[in-house]
């Protein structure tokens, strides 16, 4: 009998370990299918793809390629105008960057950089794309580890694919930048502080600690991460055990301390180039920040519906007569969706940068699920994600960070969103699971389907104003490109970034001014014998006006309007 039991024991474990790796597999399978679909999206739809989003990314792509030209023996830039210009007067290097002397630096993380080389040198510009895109495909698989503790397998695929492709990440997976990166780390982190309370092995918080500390090399604002989880922690176990805390403090301090030692010795500055070019600059009140990054407040009747759906949540938590009211379902259900039509662009002046209009799926968490719920009833994981979530979106209130100009929907705030989406989904799970009433469902089934139609609309429309920024951008460097002109001028700072791919590809980009200043940079095109150029800006009208040698340049060819109001057209000058 004692044989028969162990055997039937051990069978059974057999099965289930069988079983769990199935679901690894399959939800692995359904994060290589997003992978590969953020794939097609790069090289089918948004190329050519060494055209960007933003300057920021052009600033990155010099960033990268001076790494690989100087075989990362230093991050300071090289300067292919030297010769022409050895006094550094019409360096291109402006606005984005760090000028420390004869040196200069890009703003941006060194170790985005740093790890999209190999993959630029080896594959060209569509190796940029790479880091994004795996980061985002280890980013939803750390949440489908998550999402396996406190969801069924159904749910848990929807989850991922709701993440996948209805949130702001599909927007960062498919461009030239370090968010992906930054928020794979932050997930991995909370995936081990997780099995950490859940394991009572406290010393994965050093894993935690480590993954963190990793993702400030990418992102500053994750350095919020550690007060945030901390408390997330603190709400999921019921007490931050010292030994805890100290396990996640060392992690995280083996991690961020060679970054403030590179920093303090490269720019000067611990917490490194783009606090310093930055500053305070692009800083917003607290008020405004929250009305630009969490809902659009410009309507005061989108302020209202807001606050009934909270109003409507809170009250079911309270009161049992009313959570079984189906007309509240219902109630909550058109509160949505009067609430979407209010901030879905066009009728949203912010477009796609608050919270709710880049993500619509966020409205999940406040789904009318129980009465009176106890602590202990929730899982310790979605009360670690919930807790940790609102905490990290509070920090970046009070740190007041800078809002980050156009994004599809606030990219600072993208560890926060993920998480949420996790919770929401739980929410959304146990409404259909505690309610049999038809109606309940169908009012359940139909804000599901409402918001989920909202946030891929939403995506649909970010990759939409992507694709047009990068095809408007293109327009800029084929202009240039196209020219035939090795000297390429330009009178607006950003300009260069739209120039990245030229830098190092045998042109050389200038930047002026004033009209004193072109002449002088005319002078030092005839002491090299070099008499034409190709000029691409926008103040050329009062330039030409102070300049004292733009009388005797002659225009070549016809001028082309292209887009920034910028336009272009090549030169000759005796």
């Amino acid at each position: 009998m004692d044989h028969f039991s162990t055997q039937t024991y051990y069978a059974r474990v057999r099965e289930m370990a069988r079983s769990q790796r199935g679901q690894i597999w399959l939800l692995a399978s359904v994060v290589l299918a997003i992978g590969l679909f953020y794939a097609l999206l790069v090289m089918a739809y948004l190329d050519p793809l060494n055209a960007f989003w933003s300057t920021d990314q052009g600033v990155k792509l010099v960033q990268t390629q001076s790494l690989i030209l100087t075989k990362f023996h230093t991050s300071a830039l090289v300067y292919p105008g030297i010769t022409i210009d050895p006094n550094r007067q019409f360096m291109p290097f402006r606005g984005q960057y760090l000028v420390q002397g004869e040196q200069v630096f890009g703003m941006f993380p060194q170790a985005f950089s740093a790890v999209s080389a190999p993959f630029l040198f080896v594959f060209g510009y569509g190796g940029l794309y790479i880091v994004p895109v795996l980061a985002a495909c280890a980013a939803l698989f750390a949440l489908a580890l998550l999402g396996k503790r406190v969801l069924p397998l159904q749910w848990n695929i929807a989850l991922v694919v709701a993440v996948g492709l209805c949130s702001p990440l599909i927007f960062y997976a498919t461009n030239f930048w370090e968010h992906t990166t930054a928020l794979c780390l932050v997930l991995f982190a909370l995936l081990f502080s997780v099995y950490a309370i859940d394991r009572s092995q406290l010393a994965m918080l050093f894993a935690a600690g480590l993954c963190v500390g990793l993702a400030v090399w990418f992102r500053n604002e994750t350095a919020l991460v550690f007060p945030a989880l901390l408390l997330g922690i603190w709400c999921a176990a019921g007490v931050v055990r010292f030994w805890g805390a100290i396990w996640l403090g060392i992690g995280g301090a083996l991690a961020i301390g060679p970054l403030l030692f590179f920093n303090q010795t490269t720019y000067g500055a611990m917490l490194g180039a783009h606090v310093v070019v930055t500053g305070a600059a692009q800083r917003r009140d607290w008020l405004s920040w929250a009305e630009f990054l969490l809902v659009p407040s410009s309507s005061v009747f989108v302020l209202f519906l807001l606050f009934a759906l909270i109003l409507l949540w809170a009250l079911s938590i309270y009161s049992n007569k009313l959570r079984n009211d189906v007309r509240l379902h219902y109630g909550f259900c058109l509160l949505v969706a009067a609430l979407l039509l209010q901030i879905a662009p066009p009728s949203n002046e912010d477009g796609y940068t608050s919270l709710l209009t880049g993500c619509p799926l966020l409205l999940l968490c406040l789904l009318p699920v129980s009465a009176r719920p106890r602590m202990s009833t929730i899982p310790p994981a979605v009360r670690l994600l919930s807790v940790f979530s609102v905490s990290f979106i509070l920090c970046c209130w009070l740190a007041r960070l800078p809002d980050g100009g156009v994004q599809q929907g606030p990219r600072m705030l993208l560890p926060a969103i993920v998480p949420l989406l996790l919770v929401g989904m739980w929410r959304a799970r146990n409404w259909l699971a505690q309610h049999t009433v038809p109606r309940a469902v169908t009012a359940c089934l139909l804000t599901l389907a409402v918001v989920g139609y909202a946030s891929a609309t939403a995506q649909i429309g970010g990759m939409r104003q992507l694709r047009m920024a990068m095809n408007a951008n293109y327009q800029v460097l084929d202009s240039a490109a196209q020219s035939q002109q090795q000297v390429i001028v330009t009178d607006t700072w950003p300009a260069p970034a739209l120039l990245a791919p030229l830098i190092y590809d045998g042109h050389l980009v200038f930047l002026v001014d004033s009209g004193k200043s072109l002449d002088e940079f005319m002078a030092a095109l005839r002491a090299k014998n070099i008499h034409q150029f190709y000029y691409l800006g926008i103040f050329d009208a009062a330039i030409a006006r102070d300049s004292q040698e733009w009388a005797a340049v002659k225009p070549v060819g016809k001028r082309r309007a292209l887009a920034y109001q910028l336009r272009g057209q090549s030169f000759i000058f005796p």
